[in-house]
């Protein structure tokens, strides 16, 4: 029996929602907190302020990093297969309300046609940005290396090889699960997807449509 209110309706999809969101929050506090750290690391680097743990504090962030997203790999790639079909269901919806006026969806406008949901989409492109802003600061510590002669002192190279051989360990990118990477990229890639999505339910649905 469904209720006559359309809040408590779509009640339990806003609950879904929320909590795939705040689970985002959760791993983005942690990205920021390990962005800080390397953001640290390559201005000593870049200082020239070189000691005998650096390599070590290094491959150590770097652990964090990999182990962070492994973490959270398996639950944030299925958050991103909801972002793909919540929003596809957005664009297919307004394109019905837009084709078809006369239609009563009062449930769907409360939540797709809301402040909500465009808030939710702000906090995805933020966390988009934040991923791919963590990458970049991996790989300024590359540029900063190659800024280095090869004439310093011997144990300031015997540092910087180590710093080299456990940079190559790693990747500088957020990967869930070794299949997609987080960054401005993959953004477009999912925005491009999702268009392509919504033409398919255009299609499908093109008979009830006329």
């Amino acid at each position: 029996m469904g209720y006559d209110n359309p809040e408590i309706e779509m009640y339990p999809l806003i609950s879904l929602m929320t909590f795939q969101h705040t689970y985002m929050l959760v791993h983005s506090g942690l990205l920021c907190y390990l962005r800080e750290c390397f953001s640290i690391l390559n201005s000593r680097l870049a200082q020239r302020s070189i000691d005998p743990f650096m390599t070590r504090i290094y491959h150590q962030l770097r652990g964090m990093y990999e182990e962070l997203n492994r973490i959270h790999g398996i639950s944030m790639l299925g958050i991103i297969a909801c972002l793909l079909l919540s929003n596809s269901m957005v664009g297919y919806i307004s394109f019905v309300m837009f084709m078809l006026p006369d239609v009563d969806k009062a449930s769907y406008r409360f939540l797709f046609g809301s402040k909500f949901y465009v808030f939710l989409l702000i906090h995805w492109y933020n966390y988009f940005m934040l991923c791919h802003s963590v990458e970049t600061t991996i790989k300024e510590f590359d540029l900063i290396l190659y800024e280095y002669s090869t004439n310093e002192d011997k144990e300031i190279e015997k540092e910087l090889e180590l710093l080299v051989f456990s940079r190559c360990l790693h990747e500088p990118s957020v990967k869930f699960c070794g299949i997609i990477e987080i960054n401005r990229s993959s953004l477009f890639c999912i925005l491009a997807t999702t268009v392509s999505y919504i033409i398919t339910l255009i299609q499908l649905d093109y008979v009830n449509l006329k």
